[in-house]
């Protein structure tokens, strides 16, 4: 499990695919969005809360998913677009806002799209 702090109740993201809100007496209450099915498919591996306030998820499968604060999928990062496998290991942001990107084959530097 891996904890995102927010402005809201803490976000966590459980292995197994799916994102839970932390409540105040320490119980779980998922977090279901339009991304809610494509998140089962996978494992998650690590989340990461960027600048702007949406999240950029490793996965074990799927690549890289970048959703808005909302849940909503804005962008997948995989083979096709250039990461160079699907499978992530690491995420960090920058200060200029890139994304790098540590997979089983190297590391990958990604900007998003703006909205």
């Amino acid at each position: 499990m891996q904890h995102l702090v927010g402005r809201e109740q803490p976000l966590v993201a459980i292995r197994e695919g799916s994102l839970a809100h932390l409540q105040a007496d320490g119980s779980l209450r998922p977090w279901k969005t339009a991304t809610t099915d494509l998140l089962a498919r996978t494992k998650l591996r690590i989340p990461l809360r960027l600048a702007d306030g949406s999240l950029a998820l490793a996965t074990d499968a799927l690549g890289l998913l970048h959703l808005s604060r909302e849940g909503d999928l804005l962008e997948r990062i995989d083979e096709s677009t250039g990461l160079e496998n699907e499978i992530v290991h690491g995420l960090f942001q920058d200060r200029e806002g890139s994304v790098w990107v540590n997979t089983s084959n190297g590391t990958t530097r990604v900007e998003f799209s703006s909205p």
